[in-house]
């Protein structure tokens, strides 16, 4: 595998024009040399497209799928997911904002591990942060024991990269209410997980976010 294999950031879009520059900045800032941004949106009706319509036009990085039905929050990801040719899969939010680093660095640490995943620390609707890490309150799993999944998860889709072989064959996860704990699973049933403990992601916290 190359030095910089290419990694796929699958942006799942519905109604998020209030945040979206914010974020789409941020991955535009990645400083990792080889990505491509695949954009899902679901319907929106809010300016989002127009959004993301402007970034496309500036930047050959950025790739937006045709938009179709509603598909729902797990139905839109697993069609981005569907649509990313890198050897990576980073799941994206439209109202985060991702570190400088955190590409490079998920890349650099993953070794022969399936996914890995950093922390994350909470920023508030203006995006000032809440002084509170996401590992404050979880427990931050690492290995390859999928049993210690079965109830609970740390691995959050936004803080995360996975290889894309995982999803061969399991398309049906857009059926399953929490696709990223099922890839997570799936993955510590594999090559194992990895837990990064480094914070590479802003979470943001307000009245929509999941």
């Amino acid at each position: 595998m190359p030095l910089t294999p290419l990694t796929s950031i699958a942006l799942a879009t519905f109604n998020g024009a209030r945040f979206l520059d914010d974020q789409i900045s941020s991955l535009l800032a990645q400083d990792y040399p080889n990505i491509e941004i695949i954009v899902s949106d679901d319907g929106s009706t809010d300016g989002t497209w127009d959004i993301l319509q402007m970034y496309a036009s500036k930047d050959g990085r950025i790739s937006l799928l045709p938009r179709r039905e509603n598909l729902g929050y797990v139905g839109n990801f697993m069609r981005a997911y569907s649509a990313c040719n890198g050897d990576f899969i980073s799941p994206c939010d439209q109202d985060d904002i991702w570190h400088i680093s955190k590409t490079s660095r998920l890349v650099a640490e993953i070794d022969e591990m399936d996914l890995i995943y950093c922390n994350n620390r909470y920023i508030d609707s203006e995006g000032r942060p809440m002084n509170a890490q996401y590992s404050d309150f979880h427990k931050m799993f690492s290995g390859n024991d999928p049993r210690q999944l079965l109830f609970a998860t740390s691995v959050c889709g936004h803080a995360s990269l996975f290889r894309k072989k995982l999803l061969k064959d399991w398309f049906y996860l857009k059926d399953l209410p929490y696709v990223d704990w099922a890839i997570a699973f799936l993955a510590a049933n594999g090559r194992g997980v990895r837990y990064l403990d480094e914070t590479l992601v802003d979470w943001r916290q307000h009245n929509s976010s999941f």
